[in-house]
């Protein structure tokens, strides 16, 4: 099992936000608990403006498994605006070796630019089950039966949707399952730790799974240690 943490984890740590300063205080996290993989959460266009370091695309080239996430704090207004970002999102990801970039269903425009892209930058663009007030299950469905586009499975996310659906949607489209988000709802919220609360049902489904899980949550300064509470929890709780 390949466990790691997305960046967005601490995201509020830094104001303004800085990813090698996120990365320089994950690294002991990943020594201590042999974590081999990360996802870059870039949440807004702003964070591509500042380059990694030497050290820090070393230490990403390193491990088993690096995913960038896509922008999502964005509306996209046109073609040429996601170019853009594709292209940088894209160098990006050649940079420190990512298997793949993710983006939000709503925020793909068209499958020919997608796999323009895929070609032009030799990367996976895969895509992310959504919230359905977002987007809806049965609209995700008759995308991924149109596309095959590979996605991932946000725990927290597939929480908002009633189990029964959730198990018919996995018996069809597990085989796409590129990557696991671990998170879960509290307050009517995603991105809640599991750590001392009840396991969702969604998390029942993914055990099965042999693909790279991430840590998807949210944490605040102050509590710091409880990440470290949290991978010890699903360490054991994914063995």
């Amino acid at each position: 099992m390949i466990l790691g943490l997305a960046s967005g984890n601490v995201y509020t740590f830094f104001e303004p936000k800085d990813h090698n300063k996120i990365l320089e205080l994950l690294q002991p996290l990943y020594s201590k608990y042999h974590l081999q993989a990360l996802e870059l959460t870039y949440s807004d266009v702003n964070d591509f403006d500042l380059p990694l370091t030497t050290e820090n695309i070393a230490f990403l080239r390193q491990l088993k498994h690096v995913s960038v996430h896509f922008p999502f704090k964005i509306i996209i207004h046109n073609n040429e605006q996601i170019n853009t970002l594709l292209k940088k999102a894209g160098q990006l990801c050649q940079q420190i070796n990512a298997q793949f970039l993710i983006i939000h269903p709503e925020q793909i425009p068209s499958l020919d630019l997608i796999q323009k892209f895929q070609e032009k930058y030799h990367l996976n663009i895969v895509t992310e089950i959504e919230n359905p007030k977002i987007f809806p299950l049965s609209e995700f469905d008759r995308f991924l039966k149109k596309s095959q586009i590979k996605f991932v499975f946000d725990t927290g996310h597939a929480e908002f949707h009633p189990p029964a659906e959730i198990k018919k949607f996995l018996e069809t489209h597990q085989h796409l399952i590129c990557e696991v988000h671990l998170n879960k709802v509290k307050n009517k919220k995603a991105h809640a730790q599991f750590f001392n609360q009840q396991l969702s049902f969604t998390f029942n489904h993914i055990n099965i799974l042999n693909v790279p899980m991430i840590i998807e949550e949210l944490f605040e300064k102050e509590n710091f240690s409880q990440l470290e509470s949290e991978i010890n929890f699903l360490q054991t709780q994914l063995e």
